[in-house]
This record gives C-alpha cells, structure tokens and sequence, in this order.
C-alpha cells in the first residue's frame, strides 16, 4: 500500500507538469483525476505506513513478552 500510494503521489504531480509544458491537453477532468490521484495517494499511504508500523509494532511486542516468560521462567526455576 505504501508502494501505490507513493505511485499515486509522483503520478498527481508528473500530471499537471505534462499539461504545463503542453504534451497533454488542458481538459479540466485531468484536473480532477490529478487531484483525486493525489488525495487517495496520501490516504493509502498514509493506511499503510500505519499498518506496517502496527504490524512492526505487535512483533516486536510478541518478542518482548516472550524474552520475559522465558526470563520469568529461569527466575522461577532457581
């Protein structure tokens, strides 16, 4: 997610600086679609930089506690 939104991004920006320098014709759609591009591209951005720090965030969790429960475990044996 972070790919396409990062796609979406670079491509709201590429759009209009086509239509700047006349390669693409001035419809106002393209202005729309440039623009629709560039808010979904921050939004699913956004959701998976989110998600990928969550999901980094529980692994690193589920470590902790295991690390613990064998420390609790040694502690208990002795």
């Amino acid at each position: 997610m972070i790919i396409l939104g990062g796609v979406l991004l670079v491509l709201s920006v590429i759009i209009p600086a086509l239509r700047l320098v006349d390669i693409l014709p001035a419809w106002l759609w393209i202005d729309f679609v440039s623009y629709a591009m560039m808010v979904s591209g921050l939004f699913i951005g956004m959701m998976g930089i989110f998600s990928f720090a969550k999901a980094s965030r529980d692994k690193h969790r589920e470590e902790r506690q295991f690390e613990q429960f064998l420390e609790d475990e040694d502690e208990s044996k002795q």
